[in-house]
C-alpha cells in the first residue's frame, strides 16, 4: 500500500496521499517518516485553506502526529570532532524543519557520512536499538550503540581517536642502528607504530657519518624511510 500512495504521490502530490502514507508508516513502525507525512498532510491542507482533507481526517492526522510525537526518542549526542561524518544506522540526518537544534534520523538513504558540523546534535528516531557513528579518516571510528524505549531520552558522546601511524625504516648498510625521537628502537630494517606529529630518526653504522632526519606523520598513514649514508673520512 505504501509504494502505491508513494507512486501516486509522486504524480499528484495531495495532502490526503501523503495523510494514507503517514499512516502506513506508522504501521511499519517507522515513527519518524510517518511524522514527516502527518506535517506535511496537515501543511498542504492548510495551504490548500481545508479543501484536501475532510474534517474528520485532518483531526486524526494531528491525533496520530501527537501519538507518534510522544513515542519518538531523543538522543544527545556530544561529538569531539565536529568534521567526523556522522550518522545513525548507516544513514545521513537531516535537519528537521519543524524544530530549530534538531536532527532526525531514518529519512535519509544508506550514505557516506555526512560532516556533523556542530559539537552537539539532538537526534530524533524511532524507539528501538540504535547504532551511532562519527568517522574520520585517520582515526579509530567511534560508535555507540544501545537499546531506546518509546518516548525516552537519553546522551552519548563520541570520541575519536587518532590512529598511530607506521613507519618501515630500512638502510643502505647493513647492521645500522636506529634512534627515533632518541630512544634506541632497533636494527634496520624495522617497522614501528607511532603517534602522529614529528619525529626525529637518527640511524648510525660504523664507518659511516650518521643520518639523521624529521618525519612528520599525518594519523594513520603509511610512510618508509630509507636512510642513505656516507662513508665517514
Amino acid at each position: 500500500a505504501l509504494a502505491a500512495f508513494e507512486r501516486a504521490h509522486t504524480i499528484k502530490p495531495h495532502a490526503l496521499t501523503a495523510y494514507n502514507m503517514g499512516v502506513a508508516e506508522r504501521s511499519l513502525g517507522r515513527l519518524t517518516r510517518s511524522r514527516a507525512r502527518f506535517r506535511e498532510a496537515l501543511a498542504r491542507n492548510d495551504a490548500a485553506q481545508g479543501k484536501e482533507l475532510a474534517g474528520t481526517i485532518a483531526e486524526d492526522a494531528r491525533a496520530l502526529l501527537a501519538e507518534v510525537e510522544t513515542r519518538l526518542v531523543r538522543i544527545e549526542v556530544t561529538l569531539d570532532r565536529t568534521d567526523a561524518g556522522f550518522s545513525v544506522d548507516g544513514r545521513p540526518v537531516v535537519p528537521d524543519p519543524w524544530e530549530p537544534n534538531l536532527v532526525v534520523a531514518g529519512l535519509s538513504p544508506p550514505a557516506t557520512d555526512v560532516p556533523a558540523n556542530a559539537p552537539r546534535l539532538v537526534v530524533l528516531a524511532d524507539p528501538g536499538r540504535h547504532v551511532i557513528s562519527a568517522i574520520r579518516q585517520g582515526y579509530v571510528p567511534a560508535t555507540a550503540e544501545g537499546d531506546h524505549r518509546p518516548g525516552s531520552r537519553s546522551s552519548v558522546r563520541l570520541s575519536l581517536v587518532e590512529q598511530d601511524t607506521e613507519l618501515s625504516i630500512d638502510c643502505e648498510v647493513k647492521n645500522a642502528a636506529v634512534r627515533v625521537d632518541g630512544v634506541d628502537v632497533g636494527i634496520a630494517p624495522l617497522v614501528l607504530r607511532r603517534p602522529a606529529g614529528k619525529h626525529s630518526v637518527e640511524v648510525r653504522a660504523q664507518g659511516y657519518q650518521p643520518y639523521a632526519t624529521t618525519v612528520d606523520l599525518r594519523a594513520g598513514e603509511r610512510s618508509a624511510l630509507l636512510a642513505r649514508m656516507k662513508f665517514e673520512e
